[in-house]
């Protein structure tokens, strides 16, 4: 069974975890919820999702959620194998990253078997508008031929993976009619900005381009293993340093303010110093 499915997460410069989910089975029966965060959400992310602070403190834990979802799909699959399709590469990077903060074996089993089950449909989608890439939005109101003004993208999970469920069913056949353009729609760049350098394209294009302006980004200390604890807190283990600036709990939003707080980071790893009321230490 096709379950069409789409996450929300908590933004590039914090720890990417899932803070909502959309799914939508074959025959239209739908799941959807907020999850409780273990930071602060993005400023970025609030202005994109609608998702307030509020909403997001009060929403139910990442645990609660996953299994209402593991019963919701033993449910509308009746056992039989089924698969998550996604818009992306996206979605799986936020699976994995709520599996590192999961806080139970079961969490952890449920959500690594919704990542073994993932598959990426926007690469064959695009080919039908034949273009290497195409937004979700755009090839949904292109097929409707619903307007050819600018829209919004909404970012809510669940509208999203209703959008993916309509493209799909209707994919096959469909051609790009002759003389018709594929709907425009505004995208929300997040990444690296510089004062003063312009940067452009898509984000690996800007993450190089950061490199290239601040070329020590990609030096090899801040690519260390490292452990944070704080209080008592259940630790949180990082692959590399960088993806530890999460614990800043603030916007970084140029390579010169990831650089700076990286080397301060780094000292801290260095001198056995708290961070923001962190202990940071490498793992070997």
């Amino acid at each position: 069974m096709k379950i069409y499915t789409d996450f929300e997460a908590n933004g590039i410069n914090h720890l990417q975890e899932i803070i909502s989910i959309g799914c939508v089975a074959e025959d239209g029966q739908s799941f959807y919820s907020l999850v409780r965060p273990h930071e602060k959400l993005d400023k970025r992310i609030r202005e994109l999702t609608h998702i307030s602070e509020d909403e997001a403190q009060i929403a139910p834990s990442l645990e609660e959620v996953m299994r209402d979802f593991s019963s919701w799909l033993s449910k509308v699959t009746h056992g039989e194998p089924y698969t998550f399709l996604v818009f992306g590469n996206s979605d799986r990077d936020f699976v994995n990253c709520s599996i590192r903060v999961a806080e139970d074996n079961i969490t952890k089993e449920i959500l690594q078997d919704l990542h073994d089950n993932i598959q990426r449909v926007d690469k064959q989608i695009a080919a039908k508008f034949n273009r290497k890439t195409i937004g979700l939005r755009s090839a949904y109101l292109t097929m409707r031929l619903s307007d050819n003004e600018p829209v919004e993208q909404n970012h809510n999970a669940l509208e999203d993976a209703m959008m993916l469920k309509y493209i799909c069913e209707n994919i096959s056949n469909y051609e790009l009619p002759e003389g018709v353009q594929v709907v425009s729609v505004p995208k929300n760049i997040m990444g690296y900005k510089n004062k003063n350098h312009k940067l452009t394209g898509n984000r690996k294009a800007r993450a190089k381009q950061a490199l290239r302006t601040y070329p020590q980004l990609a030096d090899k200390k801040y690519h260390i293993k490292v452990r944070a604890t704080k209080g008592n807190r259940k630790p949180v283990c990082y692959n590399r340093l960088i993806e530890a600036l999460s614990l800043t709990g603030f916007t970084i939003d140029t390579a010169e303010k990831k650089l700076e707080c990286l080397e301060k980071m780094y000292q801290c790893v260095e001198n056995h110093e708290p961070y923001y009321g962190w202990t940071l230490e490498e793992i070997k």
